[in-house]
């Protein structure tokens, strides 16, 4: 997870020192205090960690980054 905030130009070598080959979800914090709405758009999710707003988004990000899927079949 690579946290910026939003409030604040970021250089673009921003994630160049991390590793190619792991995945990177980039997100933006501090939405709030710019009046933006949270959304995802592919491995970037724009939230606000004090207001609570966007934490689902960045839940589906990390479950699809992960591969996670639903199963609703039972065990028997």
């Amino acid at each position: 997870l690579l946290v910026i905030d939003a409030t604040r130009p970021q250089p673009a070598a921003t994630n160049l020192a991390l590793p190619k080959d792991v995945p990177v979800i980039t997100i933006r914090n501090k939405i709030d205090l710019l009046q933006e709405t949270p959304q995802m758009s592919g491995a970037e999710v724009s939230l606000s960690a004090q207001q609570g707003i966007g934490i689902d988004l960045l839940k589906n990000c990390i479950k699809t980054l992960v591969g996670f899927k639903m199963n609703t079949e039972g065990t028997f």
